[in-house]
């Protein structure tokens, strides 16, 4: 600082002395070696050229400009007047150095009253901090680094080693010691009197025994040393059978087994058709239990006796039973199905004889009957013309009678083929016999199944065709005949159709 002031004078009195001389031009009272010029050309610098640029700073001395003749240009250059800094603690809080403690106050840099540059000594301000720096002294302790101050470990617990009979009980972590060393005693027995089991030593006397008393099988005995006095006293059996071993009434051990059992046989009973028998078994009259197994005897077959037989009719099922020559009881049953359908051809054609159509019976399960082993037949009007029957009578394994009814009926016409004409036709077959034909039945149609079709009745036997008119043309129409005879039924004239006839078509004209 005293050089920087020494300088500022030489400066004064430059410019003093350049003022006396005095320039055509306005100059500072500056000489050029007093200014470092940026081009090194002191003694190149024009005097009368130089000015002022910028004024000191604290830690900048003054700018001048003045022209250099080797440089032939305006150079810069600096005075080395500058003040230097005024450092200060005023405003000077923003720049801490350290912060407080438990027993300083924070610290900060002083700082230039003139510009914002920091210096590097510092002052205190502020209080002390509420805040130690604590370390820990050991697993429950802490002492603060500056203050002395100590506190409690949170959390913190020591793990002892037991002590010993030459150590105190010591932490394992931090090494910490708390109480005194100590024996370790184990209690007298009446074998060894109290010994340390750490280093051996003993103290005092032995223990009287403590005798348990004795057993069955076992004297009276210490509990603590196993020393034996006396002899056991023995069991006391009881309770021995055929089922139960022997028990001691003292300490309930088991001992010999079970006594044999008294064995008695039964002989069972023997088995019969009509009932299962029982094989002979041993069994102890004692205890009542069966030394081997009884077993069901299977019924004796039944000796072939009598068979009664209650037919079938025709609304009941029958039975064949076998009865027992011994226990005279049935002992095979075999069921007869009742009478089911009983079935004749419907229409038999006329052949001036007695006609006799086939008869099939059945049993209610399908089953065919064979006629004279099972029914008979007679047959009633079978000759002319008309209803007849036959008469059906069950005999054997079935009872009872029945009737089937069938006609005779005149026999079917052979059709011829049919003659065609302009919208008619000619139907034509050959004629048949008085006794069985009183006229004929022509069935036409265009559908060859006769769905709509229409019927032409001829009256007597010896007519052999008819003549359909007002068909249409180009038509094919199919056509059919059949006879009947009128016959007296109880009293009313009825008529008895044949058969219909083979179908023959032709395509009217």
């Amino acid at each position: 600082m005293k050089r920087k002031l020494i300088t500022l004078a030489a400066a004064f009195a430059m410019v003093c002395t350049m003022a006396v001389v005095g320039t055509a031009n306005p100059v500072y009272a500056v000489t050029a070696d007093a200014v470092a010029w940026e081009c090194g050309h002191t003694e190149a610098i024009r005097a009368n050229s130089i000015t002022k640029n910028e004024s000191a700073k604290c830690d900048v001395g003054t700018t001048y400009e003045a022209f250099c003749d080797t440089c032939v240009s305006y150079v810069r250059g600096q005075a080395d007047d500058a003040p230097g800094h005024q450092f200060t603690s005023n405003g000077a809080l923003k720049h801490k150095a350290s912060d407080a403690t438990c027993i300083a106050p924070a610290t900060y840099y002083y700082t230039c009253e003139n510009c914002t540059a920091v210096g590097t000594e510092t002052f205190e301000y502020g209080p002390l901090s509420k805040e130690h720096s604590y370390v820990r002294v050991n697993c429950v302790k802490g002492k603060c680094s500056l203050c002395e101050a100590t506190a409690t470990v949170k959390n913190g617990k020591h793990d002892f080693a037991e002590a010993t009979c030459t150590t105190p009980k010591k932490c394992k972590k931090c090494g910490e010691t708390e109480g005194t060393v100590v024996h370790k005693w184990k209690d007298a027995t009446c074998a060894a009197p109290k010994t340390c089991t750490l280093c051996g030593a003993t103290e005092g006397g032995l223990k009287p025994h403590a005798y348990k008393a004795a057993t069955c099988t076992t004297p009276k005995t210490c509990k603590n040393c196993q020393a034996t006095e006396g002899s056991a006293l023995g069991h006391k059996w009881f309770g021995q059978t055929c089922v139960t071993s022997a028990v001691c009434g003292v300490c309930g051990e088991i001992g010999e087994g079970p006594l044999p059992h008294n064995v008695i046989i039964d002989p069972g009973t023997p088995a019969t058709c009509a009932d299962y028998g029982l094989s002979a078994y041993e069994k102890c009259a004692d205890c009542g239990k069966f030394l081997t197994e009884q077993t069901i005897l299977s019924r004796l077959p039944h000796a072939e006796g009598y068979v009664s037989t209650v037919p079938a009719m025709l609304t009941l099922d029958g039975t064949i039973t076998k009865i027992c020559s011994v226990c005279h009881l049935p002992y095979d049953e075999t069921k007869i199905p009742k009478i089911g359908a009983i079935t004749v051809k419907e229409k038999v054609a006329y052949t001036g004889k007695y006609v006799k159509p086939k008869v099939t019976v059945k049993d209610s399960k399908g089953k065919v009957l064979k006629q004279g082993r099972d029914y008979t037949l007679k047959y009633g009007k079978n000759k002319a013309i008309g209803n007849a029957y036959v008469d059906v009578k069950f005999k054997g394994n079935y009872f009872g009678t029945a009737t089937a009814k069938f006609q005779v009926v005149p026999k079917t016409p052979t059709i011829k083929k049919p003659v065609s004409a302009k919208k008619t036709l000619t139907a034509k077959w050959v004629k048949g016999k008085k006794a069985q034909v009183s006229g004929y039945e022509v069935m036409y149609s265009t559908n060859k199944n006769f769905f709509g079709g229409k019927t032409v009745k001829v009256n007597g036997y010896k007519k052999t065709s008819v003549k359909i008119k007002k068909l249409q043309s180009k038509k094919t129409y199919y056509v059919k005949v059949r006879a009947y005879k009128s016959v007296k039924v109880v009293g009313r004239w009825v008529k008895i159709y044949s058969d219909w006839s083979t179908v023959k078509k032709v395509k009217v004209k």
